[in-house]
């Protein structure tokens, strides 16, 4: 638990390296580094917890470019912890897909039966006097699509937003989840307030926005060729969802929930499958200690079909929202880039330092 009034720079120190003199911050970190620890070998000269030497943050996340970011630039070692949050989204979200197509199958069906009971003389007539509209009709048609047009954007956008954001706390959740969970808790709550290990998870979701069009990971190459073609000559956001979940206030909520629970058994007992569905609500957003969504604008130049083959060889366009990557040969792709080019990367390094600082201050990491 991180004392208050911590500055940016001392609170980084604080979750990178023990908070001791610099001779035994020397030692630690050399008996530490041949413990087997998740950390990179940026963890060797900077050690974790001061009672064992692991690193403080869990980063909720595969991504090495995010790994990279926290332990480079930030200097801050982390245990990496995969989620599984993405798999299980993917599965609910093709099953949503099934049902509204079988839906929206039931519903053609249902016009078309409609469109072969109306008479041909009624639907012509109703095209004729369709036609004949006069040029201020079509003015104001065209008007009102084109700001139907910057509506859906602007919605597109904000649920673009919410999409990474949800997706960033369910992968916090997740891995909080397994770490500090029910099953864990009685050792976690005993040694909390002596071992700093693992008492800070971060997780990250990174989209591409063209226009309210969302584009994720491509699939193949073919796919990534698709969104290089979008995207080149025009300008597209990048948006990524932060979300930093402490173990503190993870603990903390977990009792209250487990107060208001027992107060909700006594008062109302027979609402008990209510009750279950409500906590699995809150369970997702338990212990997000801080949460923000920041975006980058990038503009792509135009490219001949001879640059985007090209590219494609390199395969960096794997595993990477909108088929390119900012850190390595990506970076030719760009004209401009308005905003944090971590950011693009997949990590708002200032923004996450700043939230660092932030929970410091109130007493919460």
């Amino acid at each position: 638990m991180g004392g208050p009034g911590l500055g940016l720079f001392e609170t980084l120190v604080y979750l990178g390296q023990t908070p001791l003199s610099s001779n035994t911050c020397s030692s630690s970190s050399s008996s530490s580094s041949s413990g087997g620890s998740s950390s990179s070998s940026s963890s060797s000269s900077r050690g974790g917890c001061s009672c064992c030497g692991e690193p403080v943050v869990v980063l909720a996340s595969q991504s090495p470019q995010r790994a990279n970011l926290l332990q480079q630039q930030l200097r801050i070692p982390v245990r990496i912890v995969a989620s599984d949050y993405e798999d299980k989204a993917k599965q609910e979200q093709q099953q949503q897909q099934q049902q509204q197509e079988e839906q929206e199958g039931q519903e053609q069906a249902e016009l078309l039966l409609q469109q072969l009971l109306i008479p041909y003389e009624c639907s012509s007539s109703s095209k004729q006097i369709h036609t004949q509209s006069c040029p201020q009709q079509q003015q104001q048609q065209q008007q009102q699509q084109q700001q139907q047009q910057q509506q859906q954007q602007q919605q597109g956008c904000s649920r673009i937003k919410l999409l990474a954001l949800r997706n960033a706390h369910g992968k916090a959740a997740d891995v909080a989840a397994r770490l500090w969970g029910s099953s864990s808790s009685s050792s976690s709550s005993s040694s909390s307030s002596a071992c700093r290990s693992s008492s800070v998870i971060v997780s990250a979701d990174t989209v591409v926005d063209l226009d309210g069009l969302l584009l994720e990971k491509p699939s193949d190459a073919a796919a990534a060729k698709q969104m290089l073609q979008l995207l080149q000559g025009r300008t597209h956001w990048v948006h990524t969802a932060v979300c930093i979940y402490t173990r503190t206030q993870y603990n903390q909520q977990q009792q209250q929930q487990k107060q208001q629970q027992q107060q909700h058994q006594h008062q109302h007992q027979h609402h008990q499958q209510h009750q279950q569905q409500h906590q699995q609500q809150q369970q997702k957003g338990l212990g997000a200690a801080s949460a923000f969504v920041r975006s980058s604008a990038v503009t792509f130049r135009r490219l001949s079909e001879f640059e985007v083959e090209q590219y494609l060889k390199t395969n960096e366009y794997l595993g990477k929202a909108g088929g390119y990557g900012l850190q390595t040969l990506g970076v030719c792709l760009l004209q401009s880039l308005c905003g944090c080019s971590s950011n693009v990367i997949g990590l708002p390094l200032s923004d996450v330092a700043a939230a660092f600082a932030a929970l410091s201050a109130a007493n919460k990491l």
